[in-house]
């Protein structure tokens, strides 16, 4: 049970932008330590017109598998700035163990926050 009814901290906000462009949006992301790529939600990926590079076969926690557009984008997350591919996708911003890999995650359970470095 937890104090008060708090709930623990489970979004990162990340910054994501089209590489030279001017424009960007501030997407409050889950993160995923199980999830291979980073997802975002196909209206913010068409809003933004990011460059469509490819499809790869999506599987989900189920086995179901579906394809997958992936595009190019530009991303900051916590000080690292980095050309990335994301997946469009129909539901949450998720960020995968493809960009967690390059910062410093820490979960503290105890106090009910996540930090990102």
């Amino acid at each position: 049970m937890m104090k008060g009814g708090t709930r623990p901290r489970r979004s990162c906000p990340f910054t994501l932008a089209l590489r030279r462009a001017t424009r960007t949006v501030l997407v409050a992301s889950l993160v995923d330590s199980g999830a291979d790529c980073t997802l975002l939600p196909a209206a913010i990926v068409h809003r933004l017109a990011l460059p469509f590079v490819g499809r790869l076969l999506l599987v989900g926690v189920g086995g179901q598998t579906r394809p997958a557009p992936v595009h190019a984008a530009r991303v900051r997350l916590a000080g690292l700035s980095c050309l990335a591919r994301v997946i469009a996708f129909d539901g949450e911003a998720i960020i995968g163990r493809d960009l967690l890999n390059r910062v410093t995650v820490l979960l503290d359970g105890p106090r009910l926050a996540l930090s990102v470095r």
